[in-house]
């Protein structure tokens, strides 16, 4: 028999009065009203199209006068009566027949006529937040359904009544199974530029996001470890809203924070990534000790995989700022996070290839500070992140372990951990910058004309012997061309469209 529940689980439905109500409006099935009837070309009887499709596929007779039923064809009669009553009558929208599928339906071909129909059903009853139990559908409100396809996004912009019918549950509940198990209306919404814009102008829609819907993670395809958290920190627009609102920043959790993209181009990124990556979320981070703190290990130092930003960190991007460095200057906790991997991981591609957050943290005396002062970020550093050169760029040439021995500190450093000593590439520390404002200098000549240097040399016999032997030219890694168009400084690109269902 079909199942003539609503989507709504807390509620059955209802039979209308027929004494009130012309019998005509209403299904023999589902004991609703109409919403898109058909006759019976063999007895002419009407039933609503889904009910009475669902009924012949068990039997193929009218359930009202047992006649074999040849076909179905389209009943205007009824339909126009239908939309008379209901316009005359809005109340009456609340009892039309609904079911997801029919929405579905009706975003996926584009069909507007139909879809103002079922918006005006939404907004005279429950069912725009109502959690479904709809084969299919189970646990979807209609609002997912809604803000998943482009033409409902439109129209949730186009009509602000509607959106007055969004609640909590509608917005934030979340989809227990299937390919898109984990997203919720709020992802959907987060994902799209039409849908940061409805936060944008909508104050009261912002207000409405819980922690639960703001952190959900994407468990499948080829999105799996994102949240609408993820896209909002990805997006100028959706870091904005953090900006202007304290409450919303506070629903952030570390899971959602530090949750890692496991699929696509962006694959190795986070919600921490992107805010790390950029001024105005690093600006969060300076001012709120408390998002401080659910900053994770992994969060901090996972490497994003692909793209031209590959082998940079959320780290990388902190070690890269006057900002970020002060975060973790101030946190001895924040500091104690930073992995060897996420330090001395390199970046593959751009116009700051070859450079890593060890890079970034040597190059400038807040970072040298930090490494002064503490033996085990000290003990972290690898001779590819100690090595790795600069291919690019004003300083092109340049290598974390140029920036140590052009620097006292960094000289002082080397002297007393003699580790750091034999991490030294004899290649690198031999290579002659090409051009820049340190043309011509090299690690080794800092080392032969500074007194720490002329030390660090007495001090181990076995650098010189290695210098003494070294046959290398000292410009081979700059005799190749350069890349033809390489990327420039900080441009972060705009997050990918999540995919309609």
């Amino acid at each position: 028999m079909f199942d003539s529940k609503k989507p709504d689980s807390k509620s059955e439905i209802t039979p209308i009065n027929t004494n009130a109500l012309s019998a005509t409006l209403i299904c023999p099935i589902t004991q609703q009203i109409f919403f898109d009837p058909v006759s019976s070309t063999s007895c002419g009887h009407v039933f609503e199209r889904e009910a009475i499709t669902e009924w012949r596929s068990t039997k193929n007779e009218c359930p009202c006068c047992r006649k074999n039923i040849a076909g179905l064809c389209d009943s205007p009669i009824t339909n126009n009566f239908v939309e008379l009553a209901v316009t005359a009558n809005p109340q009456l929208q609340n009892d039309r027949y609904f079911k997801m599928k029919m929405l579905e339906t009706a975003l996926h071909e584009n069909n507007k006529i139909k879809l103002d129909k079922l918006i005006k059903i939404l907004k005279s009853s429950d069912y725009l937040n109502a959690i479904s139990e709809e084969k299919g559908f189970t646990g979807e409100p209609a609002l997912t359904e809604l803000t998943a396809y482009s033409m409902g996004r439109l129209a949730l912009s186009n009509d602000e009544t509607l959106r007055e019918h969004i609640n909590e549950i509608g917005l934030n509940a979340i989809l227990q199974e299937g390919r898109y198990r984990g997203t919720s209306a709020l992802y959907w919404l987060a994902g799209q530029p039409e849908g940061r814009a409805l936060f944008t102008k909508d104050e009261k829609l912002v207000a409405k996001i819980t922690a639960e819907g703001l952190n959900s993670i994407r468990q499948e395809g080829e999105y799996r470890g994102i949240s609408a958290l993820y896209w909002l920190a990805g997006n100028p627009d959706g870091r904005a809203l953090f900006t202007k609102d304290e409450k919303l920043v506070a629903k952030i959790t570390v899971e959602g924070l530090n949750s890692i993209s496991q699929e696509g181009e962006y694959r190795g990124t986070s919600a921490l990534y992107w805010l790390a990556a950029n001024p105005d979320g690093r600006a969060l981070f300076t001012k709120d000790e408390k998002l401080v703190a659910k900053i994770t290990a992994e969060g901090l130092n996972s490497i994003r995989k692909e793209g031209v930003e590959q082998g940079t960190s959320a780290l990388y991007w902190l070690a890269d700022n006057p900002d970020g460095r002060a975060l973790f200057t101030k946190d001895e906790k924040l500091v104690a996070k930073i992995t060897a991997e996420g330090l001395n991981s390199i970046r593959k591609e751009g116009i700051e290839q070859g450079l890593s957050a060890l890079y970034w943290l040597v190059v400038n005396p807040e970072g040298q500070a930090l490494l002064s002062k503490d033996e085990k970020l000290v003990a972290k550093i690898t001779a590819e992140g100690l090595n790795s050169i600069r291919r690019e760029g004003e300083h092109r040439g340049t290598s974390a372990l140029y920036w140590l021995i052009a620097n006292p500190e960094g000289r002082k450093l080397l002297l007393e951990k003699n580790h750091l000593v034999n991490l030294i590439d004899i290649d690198t520390l031999m290579t002659v910058i090409p051009d820049g404002p340190y043309k011509g200098q090299s690690a080794y000549q800092c080392l032969r004309e500074s007194v720490e240097g002329k030390e660090l040399l007495k001090n181990n016999p076995m650098l010189q012997l290695k210098i003494d032997r070294w046959k290398g030219n000292p410009n081979q890694l700059f005799t190749s061309p350069k890349p033809s168009e390489p990327d420039s400084k900080k441009t972060q690109s705009p997050l990918p469209k999540p995919p309609v269902t």
